[in-house]
């Protein structure tokens, strides 16, 4: 499929297991919504749009700048396919996946390249700043190659988990709206 938007609706769909879809060989931009039950949706390499819906749902975008809704239960989002670093000259790089709605009460939880996050692998900003290019100059000095995880805020605007997987530069730039350095925490990330 080239050159158009597919959409997948499983919100109607009646039974009492979730479903598992999967668009990894499309390149276009694709939007799937779940069902009530608790579903596995895997996005392709476009800008794809997930909506989990009710239930205890797995999200994984693949490739692509993909945005995340993981609705109502404890969901989980994944994020593995980060390879290479991102440019972030002049403090600029492109933001990887946006979530919409993390919960980290309601059992919303983050599942990336490094496996769970410690004590040792993450680091969380001490305040917030004014700019992205601030968060991201701060998180490429945290991300020493030990340090894989940095959560920051920009005041007034989202939260970023940003992740490195050599100690140079930045690997992943994730979006985290309605996120507060208060309402994360290190146990958000899990294996």
């Amino acid at each position: 499929m080239h050159g158009r938007c597919v959409s997948v609706d499983l919100s109607q769909a009646g039974g009492s297991r979730g479903f598992e879809v999967s668009a990894g060989g499309l390149t276009t931009a694709i939007t799937i919504t779940g069902s009530a039950q608790s579903d596995s949706i895997n996005g392709g390499s476009g800008a794809d749009v997930l909506n989990g819906g009710e239930g205890n749902d797995s999200l994984d975008g693949g490739d692509g700048v993909d945005t995340y809704t993981g609705g109502d239960g404890a969901d989980q989002f994944q994020f593995f396919l980060a390879a290479t670093d991102l440019d972030t000259g002049a403090g600029v790089a492109t933001v990887t996946d946006v979530v919409l709605d993390f919960n980290s009460v309601q059992g919303d939880r983050v599942q990336g390249l490094y496996g769970a996050a410690t004590a040792t692998n993450y680091q969380e900003a001490a305040a917030s700043v004014a700019d992205l290019a601030t968060l991201l100059a701060a998180a490429d000095t945290a991300l020493n190659g030990t340090v894989r995880y940095y959560l920051g805020e920009v005041t007034g605007g989202p939260s970023y988990l940003v992740t490195d997987q050599d100690g140079t530069g930045v690997t992943q730039v994730i979006q985290l709206d309605n996120v507060t350095l208060a309402t994360f925490q290190q146990s958000d990330i899990v294996a």
